[in-house]
């Protein structure tokens, strides 16, 4: 068992090495280190509204960034082992072929988790950055009032702790938490149509497809499964297969939620979040492993 968690642990730590070596990721983190870190460019609203749009903004600009890059990234892992005949090479050694792809799998999580951690950190940058800038300007306005003999004290420290709420919400951690959540569970998913897909292409689509029918999931089910629609049952009995096989990115949504300060979201439910992607995942792993485990290479 040691021995297997070791090897599993060096391809992951070599298949880490391998991607930061890939021109197609330096590109992708780069492209999102530049749009959270030039967040604050686009926003012109007032006080308040200025944090919740770089949040916003950010966080969906995390979100795209990664999951090209995981779907990417995973999508070609297989390919060019098999192309670079490296994976006939590890093969040869006592590797197991469920340890090989465990290794590929947790070494590309880790770095699409990393990556969204970095871009975690240039976003607190941006905040703070913002947020002495609004505090400097509420500070002019205090003097602008004293000046003039028309402070209203009350107002100025309600627009001072608004800032800071924004600024310095201690939710924002839990959603780039779901978002390197959701980057696993696209790396999941890519990672077992690679093992039975014919070209990067193909790999690269169906996730994508998988992708955009996760998001459309609960719509459908409000829709086709209302006892007042007219639904007939093929599309009754889609849509519930569709449930029971497809992953529901509507979990995520509460990412949305806490950039926009709509709501307090508890860490109990990002905590479920959390068990979902890790209990769908390991499904996908033991698919992907099933598939592999007997694929002529």
């Amino acid at each position: 068992m040691t021995a297997s968690l070791r090897r599993i642990w060096l391809i992951a730590a070599n298949t880490g090495t391998e991607i930061l070596r890939q021109r197609v990721y330096h590109v992708l983190l780069l492209f999102g280190l530049l749009i959270v870190g030039g967040a604050s460019f686009f926003s012109q609203f007032t006080f308040d509204e200025q944090a919740k749009f770089i949040k916003d903004f950010s966080l969906g600009a995390m979100t795209l960034t990664g999951t090209l890059m995981g779907v990417v990234v995973v999508a070609q892992m297989l390919p060019a082992e098999i192309e670079s005949r490296t994976l006939f090479t590890v093969l040869s050694k006592p590797v197991l072929r469920h340890e090989f792809l465990l290794g590929k799998f947790f070494g590309a999580s880790a770095l699409l988790v990393f990556s969204v951690l970095l871009m975690g950190v240039v976003l607190g940058g941006v905040l703070h950055a913002q947020e002495r800038s609004l505090l400097a300007d509420l500070d002019a306005e205090t003097t602008r009032q004293r000046s003039e003999e028309n402070l209203d004290e009350s107002k100025l420290t309600q627009v001072r702790a608004k800032i800071l709420a924004q600024t310095r919400d201690p939710q924002l951690a839990l959603a780039v938490g779901l978002v390197s959540l959701r980057l696993v569970l696209v790396a999941g998913i890519a990672l077992l149509i690679s093992t039975f897909s014919t070209s990067i292409a193909f790999t690269v689509v169906a996730t994508g497809m998988v992708y955009i029918l996760g998001h459309l999931l609960q719509p459908a089910r409000e829709i086709w499964l209302d006892p007042a629609s007219h639904a007939g049952w093929i599309e009754r009995t889609f849509v519930q297969a569709a449930s029971f096989v497809l992953p529901d990115f509507q979990v995520f949504k509460i990412v949305d939620e806490i950039a926009s300060g709509s709501q307090t979201i508890g860490w109990s439910h990002g905590a479920g979040v959390a068990a979902y992607v890790i209990c769908y995942t390991v499904v996908l792993l033991l698919g992907a492993c099933s598939i592999f485990s007997t694929k002529e290479l």
